[in-house]
């Protein structure tokens, strides 16, 4: 069946929106099989280059100092515990877990990202790489590690977890740029505002595909100009943000939606 050519350009723009979100995309590395109850104890101590447990807290990848990480210099593992933590621990931190459950879950959340390569891999050496085939075999890998946080934490916490994993885009949006420049300006973010922010955005733009198909309906005079949506979730976030944050989060709101409309567009 053909597209129409209205349909490849919100779907083309949806792909340049995911981009614009998340600044570089990285890979897994590989890790321990699994993360089972009796290592739960013991997993506080695993404390990454990246990362430290101090005063019986998560030590997140600072966005206030941006502490210089050579990252490429870094093991895979490390690689995407780092990634994990830089746009999604603030997030984690609004979950309010334990030291030792903080850590737990971010072991198994790479655990889930390997487990899908390896299913990837594995599937590429039987010759079967269609698109169709690979969607398969990794939503039952990563279906056995969501049974495990499920198993681990509970429906709520799993709940929350899932909605950071299928809304990657805004996890990073709100857990590092907007994270880094408000910190920039003083008044950093805490776990519960990043948490509350996330859910504020999908319950104003849906999927993150839909910022794309919004942009495209709403052409307004300026490229800056914010959307309904736009505005519904300013609004909205206002209720948990400071007044320098939500001014930040327009102003980044502003920046993406020129960016778009002036690229893609075609909006002077």
């Amino acid at each position: 069946m053909r597209m129409r050519p209205s349909s490849l350009l919100i779907l083309a723009a949806a792909i340049l929106v995911g981009g614009y979100f998340l600044s570089k995309p990285t890979q897994e590395p590989s890790i321990p099989a699994q993360v089972s109850k009796n290592q739960k104890a013991q997993s506080n101590k695993v404390v990454p280059p990246t990362s430290s447990v101090v005063a019986g807290e998560l030590k997140l990848p600072d966005p206030v100092k941006r502490e210089p990480v050579n990252y490429d210099s870094l093991p895979p593992r490390e690689k995407y515990r780092f990634s994990i933590i830089r746009s999604k621990g603030l997030a984690i931190k609004g979950l309010h877990l334990s030291p030792t459950d903080e850590q737990l879950l971010i072991e198994l959340l790479i655990e889930r990202v390997q487990v899908g390569f390896d299913a990837r891999d594995a599937l590429h050496d039987t010759g079967k790489s269609n698109i169709r085939d690979l969607d398969k075999v990794l939503l039952a890998a990563e279906a056995e590690v969501d049974a495990d946080i499920l198993a681990e934490f509970g429906e709520d916490i799993a709940n929350k977890v899932r909605v950071l994993l299928q809304n990657s885009s805004y996890s990073h949006f709100i857990g590092n740029t907007l994270a880094e420049k408000v910190a920039d300006l003083g008044a950093p973010l805490s776990g519960d505002q990043t948490l509350a922010t996330l859910f504020v955005f999908l319950e104003s733009y849906g999927h993150p595909s839909m910022i794309s198909k919004f942009l495209e309906q709403q052409k307004f005079e300026l490229p800056g100009d914010l959307t309904i949506q736009d505005k519904a979730a300013i609004l909205k976030a206002s209720k948990t943000l400071d007044a320098v944050q939500i001014a930040a989060l327009t102003e980044l709101i502003s920046a993406r939606n020129s960016h778009y409309r002036k690229s893609f567009f075609n909006i002077p």
